[in-house]
């Protein structure tokens, strides 16, 4: 028998295949002790880090952040004390922690159908109203209810320590109650004409806003103009455009310095009439004596009448 033949022999032979089945879960057993030992090691430095952060945020009143790491450091691989302690601070949470439930109405009280809420830092609290108390960390709060029409409500609230099932109400519109209350107002005119609406200065050229509805009053004015004014009505909802262009102001009808002329004239026949007719009446004097005779007057040459 040659040499190969012997080890194939040993080899397959009863013994030492029972041997191996021996050997063969020691081995494996040997192979797995050090990602025991590491596993355990990693467990127990999660204990103690979950152990020290659940306290810190405890006493900050994170109270949430605070549950998840109670969680770890209440595991069965961590020490008794560090359990027990762990189990401490969780009651402790529990009677301090507030909660809340959220609700959606429009003002007819109607529910509405809400995605998501969402407090002032963007952090989704719900992603849907379950009528369930939720929850929080005390504090003020400010959050925004979004609904599946995409219409957004935010309501503001403090919640302290403590309290319980506090009930935080978004407000949305009914749907009779969406209609517009105002109405849009364009008014084009010259670009350096001045616009003013009820009296008040809307800009110059051109203005574009909203306005209440019902009747108004618009002018428009430029320099060497003549000034535009008309009334107009708007109703709610409604869209109007209004397009002016003044009219060049050429001077028509009497002139002013007419009128100042005139005045003049006007004034001074007036103290004129008055000092005749207020004139005191001469005193009465003696009669001329003498007849009446007749006297030629030369004419002047080149006069005629």
């Amino acid at each position: 028998m040659s040499p190969s033949t012997h080890v194939d022999t040993l080899r397959d032979s009863p013994a030492p295949r029972a041997l191996r089945r021996v050997l063969a879960p020691l081995l494996a057993i040997a192979m797995l002790a050090p990602v025991a030992t590491r596993s355990f090691a990693d467990d127990k430095a999660a204990c103690g880090a979950a152990y020290a952060s659940a306290q810190e945020l405890k006493d900050k009143g994170q109270f949430s952040a605070a549950r998840e790491q109670i969680a770890v450091c209440t595991r069965s691989s961590c020490k008794d004390w560090v359990i027990a302690d762990c189990t401490r601070w969780l009651e402790e949470i529990e009677r301090k922690q507030p909660s809340v439930v959220l609700v959606a109405e429009t003002t007819r009280g109607e529910s509405v159908d809400i995605v998501k809420v969402t407090d002032a830092s963007g952090r989704v609290l719900s992603t849907a109203l379950t009528g369930r108390a939720l929850n929080v960390d005390p504090g003020q709060y400010a959050l925004t209810f979004t609904s599946r029409d995409g219409r957004t409500s935010t309501v503001s609230r403090l919640v302290a320590e403590g309290q319980k099932d506090v009930t935080i109400k978004a407000v949305f519109p009914a749907k009779e109650d969406t209609k517009p209350t105002l109405a849009k107002l364009s008014v084009v005119a010259g670009a350096s004409d001045a616009i003013a609406i009820d009296r008040a200065s809307a800009g110059v050229g051109r203005f574009d806003g909203n306005v209440t509805p019902g009747s108004h009053t618009l002018r428009v004015t430029g320099a060497g103009k003549k000034p535009y004014e008309t009334s107009f009505e708007v109703t709610a909802g409604a869209a109007r455009t209004i397009e002016v262009k003044l009219e060049p102001d050429n001077g028509g009808g009497v002139p002013t310095w007419v009128w100042i002329a005139g005045g003049a004239v006007i004034a001074g026949g007036l103290v004129a009439g008055g000092y005749f007719l207020f004139k005191p009446a001469d005193a009465a004097g003696s009669h001329p004596s003498g007849g009446l005779g007749t006297a030629f007057l030369p004419l002047a040459r080149g006069v005629s009448f």
